[in-house]
């Protein structure tokens, strides 16, 4: 099986909120759940969370990092 085009492509941004508590993350809008599991998840549910977390209000999004995503 070929590998996954999103294996390497995480939202993080190196200001992880969650390890201080936060419930969802300040940097890449991903919850502390999707941050532990994310080499877990399959392309579809990643695809999802990314579409999700580029519609917050994050230090990503603030900063005009664009996700990487598939064609």
């Amino acid at each position: 099986m070929p590998p996954s085009p999103f294996e390497d492509c995480s939202p993080c941004i190196g200001h992880c909120s969650t390890s201080l508590g936060d419930a969802v993350c300040r940097g890449c809008g991903r919850t502390a759940e999707e941050v532990d599991r994310w080499l877990l998840l399959d392309d579809q549910e990643k695809h999802a969370i990314w579409d999700r977390v580029s519609a917050m209000d994050t230090i990503r999004n603030r900063r005009l990092i664009p996700p990487q995503r598939l064609p």
